[in-house]
């Protein structure tokens, strides 16, 4: 990972759709107000779906056993300690209601309170949606070609058995994208297993998120047998500890067993709390005597001189670590440097700045600062560290 900044500042829940969507317009008059769209925006609109319809079309096709089936999941779940709200079950027990399905109307709000006019207003709102999303659309539609493309590259590749564990990886995920869950659970399952050449440093990385991914797959399919996937996944890669226990906690609660879910929660509450910390302790660089020697390899010291040699702005520079409690193997590199006498202007030093962030490359996260200014007192520190001082002009 490489992170660099220019000073310091250091993986969703998955809920069933509720029984029905509500939709609040509010309808300004006066200055504020809808256009009426062109003759080639009704045009377009009426050619395009629009959202509501979709859901409202989704909707009205929802069978009565999986509405029942949903409110049965919601009442099961019990409040937790995390949570923000109180649990459906809570809620209706503090109004001291029964929990019941609304029957569908027999007209739809937006036709009754906007008569003829909804399809203006309808056409309106497409319009202005079909504008602001059109580019997203496009990126997404080069970005779906280009990966069913490389996914049958991959498929060749695989039916001569030469797949590297990220390109594996990545034939699972694009299939379940373009294809299904079901054709890409056992594609997932071989990637876990594929043997990485000597000296790849990521086949662990791509075997704990092919874990991750079935086990997914698996508590969708409400099969235990994915707890213990994810399991693995968390083993081999602990970053993806929260990931992992979202959904094994939504598989449980989904089942009603509380109880088996709460360990998780703890756990999940327990590693949150311990990523804040690190992300707070990564936020700030005191002057104090908590840096190191840096350790680097002179072929990334050498990289980093020629950056430094096409600044002449730069009087010298200095490169440690930050000693951290949290995941201390991750690094967290400082690159503080002085810049020449006539060099020093905000402007000039924030330019300096930006193109060592942009040009640098460094073996983790790392923190670019002028030893001016406010910052000054942080090189009379560096200074006393062996090896700190990388650079002199």
């Amino acid at each position: 990972m490489q992170r660099a900044c220019a000073a310091p500042t250091p993986p969703q829940a998955h809920c069933p759709p509720s029984r029905f969507v509500r939709v609040t317009c509010r309808i300004v008059t006066g200055r504020r107000y809808i256009k009426p769209p062109t003759g080639n925006q009704r045009r377009r609109s009426r050619r395009l779906p629009h959202c509501l319809r979709v859901i409202a079309q989704g909707f009205a096709g929802l069978s009565e056993a999986d509405a029942n089936t949903w409110l049965e999941q919601a009442l099961r779940r019990q409040t937790g300690t995390d949570d923000t709200h109180p649990a459906l079950a809570d809620r209706l027990a503090s109004l001291g209601q029964p929990a019941r399905l609304e029957a569908r109307p027999d007209e739809a709000a937006a036709r009754h309170y906007l008569g003829a006019t909804l399809d203006d207003v309808t056409a309106a709102f497409d319009a202005l949606w079909l504008d602001r999303v059109k580019d997203g659309w496009q990126q997404r539609h080069e970005y779906a070609r280009e990966a069913q493309n490389k996914l049958a590259d991959l498929e060749m590749k695989a039916a001569r058995g030469e797949l590297t564990p990220e390109e594996a990886f990545n034939r699972a995920q694009w299939t379940e994208e373009f294809h299904s869950a079901d054709a890409a659970l056992p594609l997932y399952e071989a990637a876990a297993r594929v043997t990485a050449a000597a000296g790849d440093d990521n086949r662990d990385a791509h075997a704990a998120a092919a874990h991750l991914a079935a086990g997914r797959l698996l508590l969708a399919r409400d099969e235990s047998t994915g707890v213990a996937r994810i399991e693995q996944a968390i083993a081999m890669n602990h970053w993806l500890t929260l990931n992992g226990c979202r959904e094994v906690i939504g598989y449980y609660l989904r089942n009603g067993d509380n109880l088996a879910a709460q360990p998780w929660r703890d756990r999940a509450h327990a590693r949150a709390e311990k990523e804040d910390a690190a992300r707070m302790e990564r936020a700030t660089l005191p002057f104090k005597k908590i840096y190191f020697y840096h350790d680097l390899k002179d072929d990334a010291l050498d990289a980093m001189h020629a950056v430094f040699a096409r600044c002449p702005e730069i009087d010298c520079v200095y490169l440690v670590r930050k000693t951290l409690i949290h995941f201390p193997e991750m690094p967290l590199y400082v690159v503080g440097y002085r810049n020449r006498l006539f060099h020093r202007s905000d402007k000039k030093t924030a330019a300096i700045t930006q193109r060592l962030i942009d040009e640098l490359e460094c073996p983790g996260e790392f923190f670019v600062l002028p030893l001016t200014g406010t910052n000054a007192p942080l090189e009379g520190i560096l200074k006393k560290i062996t090896g700190a001082k990388i650079y002199a002009r």
